[in-house]
């Protein structure tokens, strides 16, 4: 997977489809053809979890992470029921530096606690 383009998308209906771009080449995220698809949360490899369609501005959410390191902007909020305890966690991505800031709300003190 050295030196291509991998896209993440988040669909409306609450699934991930994740996409792997040609060998060598920056590929540009909005471009929907050229992507080899590499599977899906449909298949069952990914737990199930739902999104908060109010994150995702476009109605679904698509970030590239690039071989040079930057990646394009996002933000959602991802949740799970667990044992009758809701799990949240907010993710933003960094556009410059491809990097993801991970956070977990506490439900004991009502805040978002980074992990």
């Amino acid at each position: 997977m050295r030196n291509r383009t991998m896209m993440a998308r988040v669909y409306k209906d609450n699934t991930i489809g994740v996409y792997q771009g040609p060998e060598f080449s920056k590929k540009t995220c909005a471009v929907s053809s050229g992507w080899n698809y590499r599977g899906s949360t449909g298949s069952g490899d990914i737990i199930d979890f739902s999104v908060d369609k109010s994150t995702l501005t476009t109605g679904d959410l698509t970030v590239c992470f690039n071989s040079d390191g930057t990646a394009t902007s996002g933000s959602y909020n991802i949740s799970r029921t667990c044992d009758d305890i809701d799990h949240q966690f907010s993710n933003q991505i960094f556009s410059a530096t491809g990097f993801i800031e991970t956070k977990k709300f506490n439900n004991k003190t009502s805040t978002w606690d980074e992990i």
